[in-house]
């Protein structure tokens, strides 16, 4: 086991100097790995508390073959949606499902593509709200609410090119500009300056909206619906910075900072959870 973890982290390593040496020689080969690697997400194991969560709801199959959960049959309720990061899934949810179910909230937690239990290899944050749009005309829903955590708070800030949006928008841990998360990856691997160029115009194309149409700075949600904004001063993937773009950008929004969260173990905190229920029950 020893020996495979340390050729796993020398391979971690290798990467980067890889990709610093084909830049110079192949840009454009060196562009297409590139994206390649940052439009495949990771299938990381599930938590028996996941595993749990899941058990306990009503799963739907799509005809995509993406899954959907819900929690709390009582159609008179009003419905939140919950809409996972890069690399994670509707079970991420599994501490604040029950806090809005015992708030009187109909729950629809979704995987979206190439996550979870969903398939697919490749997604980026457009697909993710094209699809999420899709599936819900398919099962003939309306959410009250709709809670984007990371990935997702970007795919449900591009939602109004596809459907109206929901009365309520809760934005968690979200970077406010794609460039910036662009930027951080590629410093990462160190792709050089022509292959990342082709790697940017590459992916617009695909995608087919630039990366500034795509960030949430580029639209006041807070004019069409009831927003707030949460993220951690010690979040690492994302810079609080974006906290405080967006309060710049969203003037109607309301927001709320949270301190020694992180990104991803905000989710598991319940203090945060009831802020989200009490915001959409006002």
């Amino acid at each position: 086991m020893s020996s495979l973890y340390l050729t796993l982290s020398s391979m971690r390593q290798l990467i980067p100097v890889a990709f610093q040496i084909s830049s110079q020689v192949a840009p454009s080969l060196s562009a297409k790995w590139a994206q390649e690697l940052f439009l495949r997400p990771r299938r990381l194991p599930y938590s028996q508390k996941e595993e749990d969560i899941l058990k306990s709801a009503q799963t739907e199959t799509l005809q995509s073959g993406r899954k959907a959960y819900f929690w709390n049959q009582n159609s008179g309720a009003p419905l939140v949606t919950l809409v996972h990061g890069w690399e994670s899934r509707a079970s991420a949810f599994y501490k604040w499902i029950p806090i809005l179910v015992n708030s009187g909230f109909q729950v629809m937690g979704w995987d979206g593509p190439a996550h979870g239990y969903s398939p697919g290899i490749k997604t980026n944050a457009y697909e993710v709200s094209k699809a999420l749009a899709s599936d819900l005309q398919e099962l003939n829903v309306t959410p009250f609410g709709v809670v984007g955590h990371s990935l997702g708070g970007v795919a449900i800030g591009l939602l109004h090119r596809h459907i109206a949006l929901p009365k309520k928008m809760i934005i968690v841990s979200a970077p406010s500009n794609i460039s910036g998360v662009f930027d951080r990856y590629l410093d990462t691997i160190k792709l050089g300056g022509r292959a990342r160029s082709i790697f940017v115009r590459s992916f617009e194309k695909s995608a087919g909206i630039t990366l500034q149409e795509g960030s949430l700075q580029s639209f006041d949600m807070s004019e069409k619906s009831h927003t707030l904004v949460i993220h951690d001063t010690e979040d690492r993937e994302v810079p609080f910075e974006d906290f405080h773009d967006l309060k710049k950008s969203w003037p109607k929004a309301q927001f709320l900072a949270t301190d020694g969260l992180g990104h991803r173990r905000i989710l598991r905190d319940e203090a945060v959870g009831f802020e989200i229920a009490e915001f959409l029950k006002s």
